[in-house]
């Protein structure tokens, strides 16, 4: 596993000097007032650099992690998560909402989302060789899925995955575009606490929901699930503002996407054991 720390700050002459001397990388705005670089974790120097920037208060923007192949490959269970965001739900009143946040900045957020409708979608995206799975625009909490996973489901007799109907504004219903989801939900009891995540309480309804740590890894007690299914839906209650779900699949259902060459459009994080 490593860690990459992406800056994006403004530019100046002892900062450059600082980059330069420590062979790293950056990128400069197209205004030339800022600059944009990122530290690998498993760098020599990453450590003291990275302290070396937070003494003169340049912190990093975000963190992204990856895991190697053999990480990816010995995980039972795997949290799944699409790259692309560029699907248009219509129907707002597909979803129920519990209360209402106004957030820090006075923007109005929907909290403690239920589906409760089949979604109906601006347009279906053309398939293309690289991409099987997509979610909608304003989140991840929905995964949608072309034919081609419904058919590598169906034939490798994968267990626990529905494929739900997707409609045009037309009215017409998709015949290769559906939802992907479950009725296997992991509770909350199943999921263990204190691994980096942040804690926000609804201000209406006290409701908690969580912000997952750095590396993206959910860590659950295998001993308190059933391992019968290859797809697992968390209790919406990740995120800020919005509560949304976690997508967790099978090694199984990980190794086919794999071997299919149908696994370019999502990020996997291996989930952690607690119960070893």
């Amino acid at each position: 596993m490593k860690y990459e720390y992406h800056f994006l700050t403004w530019k100046n002459t002892q900062l450059i000097e600082f980059l330069n001397k420590h062979n790293i990388e950056y990128k400069k705005g197209a205004n030339q007032l800022w600059i944009k670089f990122s530290i690998c974790s498993l760098s020599p120097e990453a450590e003291f650099c990275l302290k070396e920037l937070e003494k003169v208060n340049i912190r990093k923007d975000y963190t992204t992690v990856e895991f190697s192949s053999k990480e990816l490959l010995e995980a039972e269970f795997l949290m799944m998560r699409p790259k692309r965001q560029s699907i248009d739900i219509e129907n707002e009143d597909a979803f129920q909402y519990g209360c209402k946040w106004i957030s820090r900045w006075g923007h109005e957020f929907m909290r403690h989302e239920e589906q409760v409708k089949e979604l109906v979608v601006k347009k279906v995206p053309p398939m293309k060789k690289n991409n099987a799975f997509w979610c909608e625009s304003t989140g991840f909490s929905i995964i949608f899925a072309d034919i081609r996973i419904r058919e590598l489901a169906e034939e490798n007799s994968l267990m626990g995955i529905e494929f739900k109907n997707i409609f045009l504004k037309n009215g017409k219903c998709s015949d290769e575009f559906f939802q992907m989801t479950s009725s296997n939900i992991l509770k909350k009891e199943c999921i263990a606490w204190g691994y980096g995540e942040k804690i926000e309480h609804c201000t209406k309804c006290g409701k908690e929901q969580y912000v997952i740590d750095n590396a993206w890894q959910l860590h659950l007690d295998f001993s308190k699930i059933e391992k019968q299914s290859d797809l697992y839906v968390t209790e919406s209650i990740f995120g800020e503002g919005i509560a949304r779900p976690i997508y967790v699949i099978s090694q199984k259902f990980y190794r086919l996407l794999v071997e299919n060459k149908l696994n370019r459009s999502v990020t996997f994080y291996p989930v952690v054991n607690v119960s070893i």
